[in-house]
């Protein structure tokens, strides 16, 4: 039985979770080595006042640090739309 595979591309191996903090991060990112891309996950029962915008927009950090190594975010970001 399978227990995570990646968002992206469905691969079970090379899967990593980044943080910024610690291991009890409310933010945390899962990359996979196969595909090269990462989503972050935002954990509610970690932090119950986790507020998705904002706390994506707060953990930009997070985004620069898996870029350095190599991975592209897989999900669309909101900010990058184009304004009326």
């Amino acid at each position: 039985m399978v227990r995570i595979k990646c968002s992206n591309c469905e691969q079970t191996r090379d899967l990593n979770y980044w943080s910024l903090d610690s291991e009890l991060a409310a933010v945390k990112a899962e990359s996979c080595g196969d595909c090269g891309t990462y989503l972050k996950i935002l954990y509610q029962e970690k932090d119950p006042h986790i507020e998705a915008v904002a706390d994506d927009l707060a953990s930009l950090v997070l985004d620069a640090k898996l870029e350095d190594e190599g991975f592209a975010r897989s999900s669309i970001n909101p900010f990058l739309f184009p304004g009326e």
